[in-house]
């Protein structure tokens, strides 16, 4: 079993203050921020006293049939290498999604201009599963599926390419249950999770409590207990505050014995 760091999604940023001494680690959220149309270097500006625990950033996304979403995710990574704030912040991880593609050679070329650009800049870019919010046809490309992402980088063998394994979108998607048996072919894709709850009606990154299901816990020891290397976890939740909550859960008794895995 590796060691898995905990941090928690930054969307509170004006927050951090009261809530940054929880966690080891801090991910910056540019989505979040464009869509409240509040500017990157104010968010940086914000962040920047914690810059030793910030470790990830969150690039925009345009989960639209019409966007170039991963043509928005290469000017963030070409942005944030110009920006005197951001490399000050230190990101080592950029998380971002794949567009719909239609076929497995469209799916291997968003994941080649992907590789290029990460390989350009010397960063790592891990690529998340997304949840069933657009109800999309479950087809063999779905990137809901973290199984079939990791297939895919598979095959391209780009090491500055990686998967973000975001659990709570992972259960949310009826009839994907592949995507959650954890095997040496996804784990050792994986660099970087996101766990939240949610209604498994909407993606609504709900706090981990007494009330969450087995079936995401169960899931989440599984992925912990199965792999052999080191590995970040985000708690990605709306509120800070809830990562607190989730936190403290973490540590109760229906997680003995992963906790000491996740905050050796």
């Amino acid at each position: 079993m590796g060691k898995w760091r905990i941090g928690a999604s930054a969307k509170e940023h004006r927050r951090l203050s009261e809530y940054a001494a929880s966690f080891d680690l801090l991910e910056v959220d540019m989505h979040k921020t464009d869509k409240l149309g509040v500017a990157p270097d104010v968010v940086f500006a914000q962040i920047l006293p914690f810059a030793r625990k910030v470790y990830s950033i969150h690039l925009r996304y345009r989960p639209t049939a019409e966007a170039d979403g991963i043509g928005t995710s290469l000017a963030d990574l070409e942005y944030l290498s110009r920006n005197e704030a951001a490399r000050q912040l230190g990101i080592r991880v950029f998380v971002t999604h794949t567009d719909y593609p239609h076929s497995r050679e469209e799916l291997l070329q968003q994941l080649r201009r992907l590789a290029t650009g990460a390989e350009e800049q010397n960063v790592t870019v891990v690529i998340e599963n997304l949840a069933d919010t657009l109800n999309r046809t479950h087809d063999f490309m779905d990137p809901r599926n973290p199984r079939l992402i990791a297939a895919a980088l598979e095959r391209l063998g780009s090491w500055h390419l990686g998967l973000c394994l975001d659990i709570g979108h992972a259960i949310s998607n009826a009839g994907l249950t592949d995507s959650l048996r954890w095997d040496d072919n996804v784990l050792k894709w994986v660099k970087h999770v996101h766990f939240h709850d949610n209604s498994f009606r909407r993606d609504d990154h709900l706090p981990v409590s007494p009330t969450t299901s087995d079936r995401l816990i169960a899931n989440f020891k599984g992925m912990l207990a199965n792999s052999a290397h080191d590995g970040t976890v985000i708690l990605e939740h709306k509120q800070l505050a809830e990562a607190v909550e989730s936190i403290e859960f973490i540590h109760s008794e229906r997680y003995k014995g992963i906790a000491p895995a996740m905050l050796g």
